[in-house]
């Protein structure tokens, strides 16, 4: 019998609860002008729909991140449209340069499926936002 996927990790309830939170990291040096490295960090655990539970033997709903937004005082510096192939709990480095004071924002949007094939079983799922002050 061949393997469709890994299995979902030990700790299913555990990602769920966390689904949802962003970070940022930014340079420590944030300078006027200058390109700037930034990395937002998701909590989410991208479910594929191919992972049998170790447990029940089922195989649990797909459940992965749609769309992820990045935006620096309301300009956009990122934009994703992302399938199953993501990873858990994924992280994107980018660079952007602040010109002043402002507000990088990050948002994005997950579905959930019946099947990991067929798209036309997907339910919108949330959308999640963080924002972070930037002073250089």
């Amino acid at each position: 019998m061949a393997r469709l996927s890994a299995p979902i990790g030990a700790d299913y309830d555990a990602a769920m609860q966390r689904l949802g939170k962003m970070k940022f990291r930014l340079d420590n040096k944030i300078q006027d002008g200058k390109p700037t490295m930034a990395q937002l960090l998701i909590s989410h655990p991208n479910i594929t729909g191919m992972q049998m539970d170790q447990v029940t033997r089922f195989k649990r709903r797909a459940h992965f991140i749609k769309q992820i937004k990045v935006s620096f005082n309301g300009k956009p510096i990122l934009t994703a449209k992302t399938d199953i192939a993501i990873s858990t709990d994924p992280n994107f480095r980018f660079y952007f340069v602040p010109t002043a004071k402002g507000e990088l924002k990050a948002e994005f949007t997950d579905t959930s499926c019946e099947s990991p094939v067929s798209r036309s079983v997907c339910q919108p799922g949330k959308t999640y936002t963080k924002s972070y002050t930037v002073t250089p």
